[in-house]
């Protein structure tokens, strides 16, 4: 017996020496797992450089009481309008920090602080643009005093003091205002209205940025019009809406491209089919493009759909390629966006986007669906390039 428990312990001796070598090699987990390699070099993930933008949250001036539509940005200022009354200084509590600020506001890009910028508008601000030079920034809406003049929802502003820039007093006669760009000397302006400087048009028109003189540019859509941007050749205006035609040419339905200064339609832009086989006829008003931004190689967007009478594959985010408008692909539609950035570059850069509401719909089951898009893109959008390849 006593042979039997020495036997015992020289067998327990052997196998504890034999652990330790091993664990002095590396070779077993502390834990008792399977034996594995010593880990000599970091797993091999994508590093981040200075093209990433990464999710850290950055202190930014906030709304106390009311929403923002619409931002721009010249150099490292921010403006942004809407409807509010006040504007919260970072990480402040609610209620609390306040200062005045009247619909509009401005903010530094990089430390999020309020800047002194402080116009006053009595009604909703639904969009702003900056001028070519960066001297001015353009605000449209649904207003009818800015600084205590009159101005008739659209209204030029210096972007260094706010003041109302001297000589552009155009006006516009509707419901307001709520898209607007720039080219060279001259101001486009989208939105629901009939008249601009009591000449009629139909939810588009032009000023001339020196004098506020209306230009002949005159194309018509039947529905609003929710968004413009110029698109990055220079050549044409690029618009938006809920709308079913531009100037009679019902194949534009929700997005099209008009000459920026002859307002013809550039029939041979052939986006809209390519991305929306919408049957808006029995939907209009209900289905649309809501946000448009541009870069140097594209035209990206964001859509919505909402109580249509048949399924629409116009909402949420997808990625068709117009080179004359071939399509790239579109993914499960799954929320309403209302705002639309391209994909950022810089880390130094914040993004602020525009919260989504969720609404179901169902895509066009012939179309290829592609992936989300990456975080690197700040609100989901559409992406059309526009020259062909």
């Amino acid at each position: 017996m006593g042979n039997i428990f020495a036997l015992k312990r020289a067998r327990k001796a052997a196998i504890g020496a034999a652990v330790g070598a091993l664990v002095a090699a590396g070779l077993v987990s502390s834990g008792g797992g399977a034996a594995m390699a010593a880990e000599t070099s970091p797993p091999p993930l994508l590093q981040r450089d200075e093209n990433v933008v990464t999710s850290d949250p950055i202190p930014t001036v906030q709304i106390d009481d009311g929403y923002v539509w619409a931002q721009t940005t010249i150099g490292s200022t921010v403006y942004a309008v809407g409807k509010f009354d006040n504007a919260r200084e970072p990480k402040a509590a609610p209620g609390t920090a306040l200062t005045a600020r009247s619909n509009v506001l401005a903010y530094d890009i990089d430390t999020g602080a309020l800047l002194p910028f402080a116009p006053t508008v009595n009604g909703v601000i639904k969009s702003v643009a900056a001028s070519p030079d960066g001297s001015r920034i353009y605000i449209g809406g649904s207003f009818n005093s800015v600084n205590g003049k009159d101005r008739w929802n659209i209204a030029a502003l210096d972007a260094k003091t706010g003041e109302l820039v001297p000589g552009f007093v155009p006006s516009i006669g509707g419901t307001g205002v709520y898209a607007l760009t720039t080219s060279g000397t001259s101001v486009y302006a989208g939105g629901l209205f009939t008249q601009a400087n009591s000449t009629a048009r139909k939810n588009l028109t032009a000023f001339d940025t020196a004098t506020g003189t209306l230009l002949p540019w005159a194309p018509q859509t039947d529905q609003q019009v929710d968004a413009m941007v110029m698109d990055p050749a220079g050549a044409n205006t690029i618009i938006g809406g809920r709308f079913s035609q531009i100037s009679g040419n019902t194949a534009l339905r929700g997005l099209g491209a008009v000459d920026k200064t002859t307002g013809t339609v550039d029939t041979a832009w052939q986006t809209p089919s390519a991305i929306n086989k919408v049957r808006i006829t029995r939907s209009a008003g209900q289905t649309g493009v809501f946000g448009l931004a541009t870069d140097a190689t594209g035209v990206y967007g964001t859509t919505w759909s909402y109580g249509a009478v048949q399924p629409t594959n116009l909402e949420g985010a997808s990625p068709p390629k117009p080179a004359a408008a071939r399509s790239a692909g579109s993914p499960t539609a799954s929320a309403t966006t209302t705002a639309s950035i391209p994909p950022a570059r810089s880390s130094t850069r914040r993004a602020t986007p525009t919260p989504a509401r969720p609404w179901a719909c169902t895509p066009n089951s012939g179309r290829r669906r592609t992936a989300t898009p990456k975080p690197s893109l700040p609100i989901p959008g559409e992406r059309w390039d526009t020259n062909p390849t």
